[in-house]
């Protein structure tokens, strides 16, 4: 049977090549990279990264989440899935720290069952978060 229709083994699999490529990985200083299960076959890869509050001048811990994709890929795919993971956290710190004249038009979605990652233009946002 082929894998595509098989995603608890893709899952595993696909755990496995990331896995990999954790234990391989060069990025900024302050991230890391993890693997936690959330059932007995899903699993997520865990970006943590302490960074400054947007907000204030503070410093905080930063964790984002990526279901583990149920598909099959290759190590290339892997590679570029766990790429792009890394550009949504920037693109996402980059509309949060996104001001002109204090406003941040472009503010992300931080709300329960929101989507922290899509860019849109908030229009009635207050002038200092």
């Amino acid at each position: 049977m082929d894998n595509e229709f098989q995603p608890q083994m893709n899952v595993q699999l696909n755990t496995e090549k990331i896995f990999h490529l954790i234990n391989n990985l060069t990025y900024k200083e302050n991230w890391s990279f993890s693997i936690e299960s959330h059932s007995s076959w899903q699993k997520v890869l865990k970006i943590l990264l302490k960074t400054r509050n947007s907000n204030s001048s503070e410093q905080t811990l930063v964790s984002h989440q990526f279901s583990i994709p149920p598909y099959s890929m290759t190590h290339e795919d892997a590679e570029r899935w766990m790429l792009d993971c890394i550009i949504l956290i920037e693109q996402h710190e980059a509309c949060e720290f996104f001001r002109i004249n204090g406003r941040a038009p472009f503010y992300p979605d931080h709300d329960p069952g929101g989507h922290p990652y899509r860019i849109k233009r908030i229009e009635n946002i207050k002038e200092k978060l």
